[in-house]
């Protein structure tokens, strides 16, 4: 037999020929057939495609719930439209429901209400609470530019709520009324939205509440609600609540009904240290002042460890809807709009996380959903028509139309001015709310100098009530902008003219204390203490008053 003998110098390359065949074979074995390829990018190209579509329908609700002044007044089917096809065909769900049996939505809501929050199907309430949010959001972004810490973000937004919602049980101007319908008008006879109630600038103490716990969630801050103990003497709505806000290493207690914050003379409120009892809190504010202890009476008087625990949020934040959404609101749209029942990734859900925070002074934590939220959401959907008739007399001067003239330039370049009725007022105060102090001021200023109309009857002297209360609006809103812009000089001046101008007006208390307050951010504590002793308010409209002394000198 004869046998071929290969040089040894050859053996290499020939083993490696032979591991480069096996390689191909394999790799030829296992390359997908060129239909399923195009299958597959066929298929990643629709769900890009998919997913972009998605976002921008998204981004279109955005847009028209958005604030600004273009749509501050805008009509909100289109949103709910838009937003069903959205959750019908983009939206990703959880598969959890809420269970009517949860032991949070005890007391004041029914099965209905419950087993609406499973539809995946927008309302109508959905609508307006998603533009109270971004409203509030916007606002959160206003308010806290530049402040470090926890704390001090909350009593920045504090004294915003308190400052933007003057206390108000009425809500409407008595000349707007028949003294019947004045006499019987009750704090929640008007159903208003967030926005309404930013808007106006006027308020129950269940609004700022409200306002109050929403603006902290924006900054995933939690807000418990404590009230007093239904089984004690009816007292003044202001002393019912107590906001507590839980952070990492103290607890900030508030009464929005008073706009105080109940601070210790030293140190902080710990868990440890309010697990003695709450009378405490309140015996040394301000200093054990005499005058103060005497208003705090009706809050001494109650044993507020019985107290109903409340989370003052609506309950359509734990529906899967807005989880649906929350996935959405991210970066430039980025919204808190969910508050889920049970945790997620590790995360606790609402009355877990809350749980650990307080129950060294609650033990015996079981909280319930407040029903105020989800009521005047309710009342404001239905609308019903006296309600709905006293919500439009409690925003007159905002939905007022005044002449405007805007300039454009037609196809040959020039300018144009045409005359048009806008809702300037209700355009302003969103400007204002949201920073725009500078366009506030000068629409502000322009109301302010509407003329009377001349003639006779009742749609004359109707119109010239509207626009007397809306020039009044407009002065007080003013001199709130300027203090607002820190131009604390120009807000006292105009605070002024405005308390002469108006001896028995709308705004005279919140007026009064916010001129006070400009004189101490100058440096002028005398002169405010001198305002503070002209002023003879009784009751809890002194508080005010207490709460400057005992501030510090700027």
């Amino acid at each position: 037999m004869c046998r071929l003998k290969l040089p040894s110098r050859w053996l290499p390359p020939l083993l490696l020929a032979c591991c480069l065949l096996i390689l191909a074979g394999c790799n030829g074995s296992s390359r997908p057939e060129p239909n399923q390829d195009k299958t597959e990018q066929v298929s990643a190209r629709e769900a890009l495609a998919k997913k972009r579509l998605c976002s921008d329908n998204f981004l279109k609700i955005y847009q028209v719930l958005r604030p600004s002044p273009a749509n501050v007044d805008a009509e909100l089917q289109s949103a709910q439209d838009l937003l069903n096809q959205w959750l019908l065909s983009c939206a990703e769900w959880s598969g959890r429901e809420i269970s009517p049996d949860a032991p949070e939505f005890q007391g004041h809501f029914d099965a209905e209400e419950i087993s609406d929050l499973n539809q995946r199907a927008a309302s109508q309430l959905d609508i307006l609470f998603l533009r109270d949010q971004l409203l509030v959001r916007s606002l959160v972004e206003h308010v806290l530019q530049d402040v470090p810490t926890d704390a001090a973000k909350v009593r920045r937004v504090f004294e915003f709520v308190c400052r933007n919602v003057a206390h108000d049980e009425k809500l409407i101007h008595p000349l707007l009324l028949d003294p019947q319908t004045r006499d019987t008008l009750g704090p929640h006879s008007i159903p208003r939205s967030l926005q309404d109630i930013c808007l106006t600038g006027r308020g129950t103490p269940e609004d700022r509440t409200w306002l109050l716990a929403a603006f902290l969630q924006q900054l995933n801050l939690k807000t418990l609600l404590i009230e007093a103990p239904a089984s004690e003497p009816a007292v003044d709505a202001r002393y019912r609540y107590l906001a507590v806000v839980p952070l990492d290493d103290s607890i900030l207690i508030f009464s929005p009904g008073l706009g105080v914050e109940f601070r210790p003379a030293a140190e902080q409120w710990t868990p440890a240290r309010l697990a003695g009892g709450w009378e405490e809190v309140f015996q040394g504010w301000p200093g054990n002042d005499p005058a103060a202890l005497e208003l705090l009476a009706p809050l001494l008087s109650q044993d507020w460890a019985k107290g109903r625990v409340l989370l003052p949020y609506s309950i359509l934040q734990t529906s899967p809807r807005m989880a649906a959404m929350q996935l959405e609101l991210v970066g430039d749209t980025v919204c808190e709009v969910s508050l889920p029942l049970s945790g997620e990734g590790g995360q606790p859900g609402l009355v877990d996380g809350l749980r650990a925070a307080v129950r060294d002074f609650l033990p015996d934590f079981r909280p319930v959903f407040w029903e105020y939220p989800q009521v005047t959401y309710s009342r404001l959907v239905a609308k019903e028509p006296q309600a709905e008739r006293l919500r439009q007399l409690a925003m007159a001067t905002l939905f007022k139309e005044v002449v405007s003239v805007r300039s454009s330039e037609d196809q040959k370049e020039q300018r144009v001015f045409t005359q048009n009725l806008e809702k300037r007022m209700l355009m302003a105060r969103l400007d204002h709310l949201t920073g725009n102090h500078e366009e506030a001021i000068s629409t502000y200023i322009k109301l302010r100098l509407q003329q009377g109309m001349a003639g006779d009857g009742p749609e004359i002297a109707l119109e010239n009530l509207l626009r007397y209360l809306q020039a009044e609006n407009a002065h007080y809103w003013s001199a709130l902008a300027q203090f607002e812009n820190g131009d604390y000089r120009s807000a006292g001046d105009t605070l002024q003219n405005y308390l002469a101008r108006y001896p028995e007006g709308n705004w005279v208390a919140p007026g009064r204390e916010l001129w006070a307050r400009a004189l101490m951010n100058q440096g002028k504590r005398e002169q405010a203490m001198q305002l503070l002793e002209s002023d003879k308010a009784q009751g809890p409209e002194r508080f005010w008053q207490l709460k400057l002394k005992s501030e510090p000198q700027h």
